[in-house]
């Protein structure tokens, strides 16, 4: 029987080590998977996984080879796209997965030096242009795409791909991304051939980095493949704002609709459920003259005369079921969640949540997890969220990154993304917030977090001391400037650690989790050998 790993360990920390986890959150009242008409497929397993090469075609299966790449339409240039391609040799992966975590740790020059700094910072894991023979992994597997699902739109979404990836179907480049740190949509319907074969292929490039901090790579988040009705919802179309006063609560809606096929008359139906499952409210739009290839939206608006407001002690979630209906039937369907609840800055009296005075006690938390890298499975966030709950925190930053769509009721979320905007997960959940007109365009998920007010984007790295602080700072939240004193401060600190960890025989996986990591460097590549050098998950 093959020894598990310790990815396999850490995934199974949740029921092996008797943890207490959040229960499955889901929208009070909601639909069910059989009865709603929009279907949803996870790709978690099935995936075949093998490293490529950055540098060498050859050993790249072929890749970039010829200079057709986009020449020939269902012909990329590399048998590993074909039907008949044999992947057996490959490895067999689940979802979520990173390569990076299971490389042996490499030197990326002299002890001391600043390429050594660099590589500690990644966790000392080769990736990069220096490294080509391990920046590439190639991901394939077949997609169920049955002859029914002919009429219908087909699209996968992914949570996270780190970092260059691009999208293969059935031969075809069907759309690519480059950053690791949001999620992306791709519609594959005009590429799928329903009833047969289709072989999905990523190619991740991880030969550029987009942080000074470890990124893992590969399919580290959840994909799914989605099929919906021609007249469906927007992803992440759904979008609650209340508004709180003394004789109750505003319920404001706003759908996004797009109508990917003929003409069309539709309705659209919203239901919103308490945290007790009732429906508190049903609304039911005009017919919408739905043109060829059209987008429309949808404003709704619901009073509640006794609204049940969400607080950290008492996380009362509503429930939002959208349906579009088409002769007198739901062909779409989503379900949103949403907290009731005002905020307000003081400047003398800080933060009050529901007109009460809060301390807002937080951490700043990477993607990345002992163990497991960037590839954190759903039992492992909950898990960690609520060991942070249980210190005392009621707040969470998520650093770089959108956080994970998995976090467990009562925590306030916080995140930050690479391009300085603010994160898709976190954008348009502030339920007394107006709408942005000012801002361009972008993804939205549909889970309204009740969250208050956080800073935006990532802290700079190179400032004027403060000086000029412009918009990155939400009011009432700080953020520590790192200028070239402190940054030279930061660096005699880590070499400081890096040497100490060198005295004690330690190697390290990221920054923050040189107190996880006791791997002996001449031991690192069998560190779980006779039981030595076991990670405790429910450490943090």
């Amino acid at each position: 029987m093959p020894r598990p790993s310790r990815r396999d360990l850490l995934k199974t920390a949740g029921a092996a080590g008797g943890l207490v986890l959040a229960p499955p959150l889901r929208a009070a009242g909601g639909p069910t998977a059989i009865d709603n008409p929009r279907a949803i497929v996870p790709l978690a397993r099935g995936w075949r996984f093998a490293l490529g090469h950055a540098a060498d075609p050859a050993k790249d299966f072929g890749f970039g080879t010829g200079h057709d790449t986009y020449g020939k339409s269902g012909d990329v240039g590399t048998p590993v796209a074909e039907a008949k391609f044999d992947d057996s040799g490959w490895q067999a992966v689940d979802l979520p997965h990173d390569w990076a975590v299971d490389l042996p740790f490499e030197r990326f020059g002299a002890p001391g030096a600043e390429a050594d700094h660099i590589g500690a910072f990644q966790g000392f894991k080769p990736l990069g242009r220096m490294w080509p023979a391990t920046s590439v992994g190639w991901y394939r597997r077949a997609i169920p795409i049955t002859a029914e699902d002919a009429g219908k739109r087909l699209s996968l979404e992914f949570d996270g791909v780190a970092r260059n990836c691009l999208v293969i179907l059935n031969g075809f480049v069907v759309g690519s991304n480059e950053s690791a740190y949001a999620p992306f949509r791709i519609d594959i319907t005009d590429f799928a051939k329903p009833g047969e074969e289709n072989i999905l292929v990523l190619r991740c490039d991880v030969s550029l980095g987009e942080a000074w901090s470890y990124e893992g790579a590969g399919l580290y988040r959840h994909v799914r493949l989605v099929k919906t009705a021609p007249t469906h919802i927007r992803q992440w179309g759904a979008t609650v704002r209340c508004e709180v006063r003394t004789d109750g609560a505003i319920v404001r809606i706003e759908t996004e609709i797009d109508n990917d096929g003929p003409a069309a008359t539709a309705r659209l139906r919203s239901r919103v459920t308490g945290p007790d499952g009732r429906i508190v409210a049903e609304l039911l739009s005009d017919p919408l003259a739905l043109p060829l290839w059209g987008r429309t939206s949808v404003a709704q608006e619901a009073r509640l005369s006794d609204p049940a407001l969400w607080s950290l002690d008492t996380p009362q979630l509503y429930g939002l079921a959208s349906e579009i209906i088409i002769a007198d039937v739901a062909v779409d369907r989503t379900v949103s969640r949403f907290g009731i609840r005002t905020i307000r800055f003081d400047p003398d009296h800080g933060f009050f949540l529901n007109g009460a005075p809060v301390k807002i006690k937080g951490t700043c938390n990477h993607q990345d997890h002992a163990g497991v890298g960037f590839a954190v499975p759903d039992s492992l966030h909950v898990w960690r969220l609520e060991r942070l709950k249980a210190m005392g925190a009621n707040a969470y930053r998520s650093t770089h990154h959108s956080p994970s769509p998995r976090d467990p009721r009562g925590v306030r979320r916080d995140g930050d993304s690479r391009d300085g905007r603010d994160p898709p997960d976190v954008e348009q959940h502030r339920s007394d917030e107006p709408a942005r007109p000012d801002r361009p365009p972008r993804a939205q998920p549909s889970e309204h977090h009740p969250v208050e007010p956080r800073q935006r984007g990532n802290p700079p790295r190179h400032t004027d001391g403060g000086a000029n602080r412009g918009d990155d700072e939400a009011p009432g939240l700080r953020t520590r400037r790192h200028t070239p004193r402190h940054r030279s401060v930061q660096r005699q600190v880590r070499r400081g650690r890096v040497a100490r960890a060198r005295r004690d025989g330690l190697q390290l996986l990221s920054r923050r989790d040189r107190s996880l990591s006791r791997c002996a460097p001449d031991d690192a590549d069998d560190r779980h050998r006779n039981g030595q050098h076991r990670h405790d998950p429910r450490r943090i």
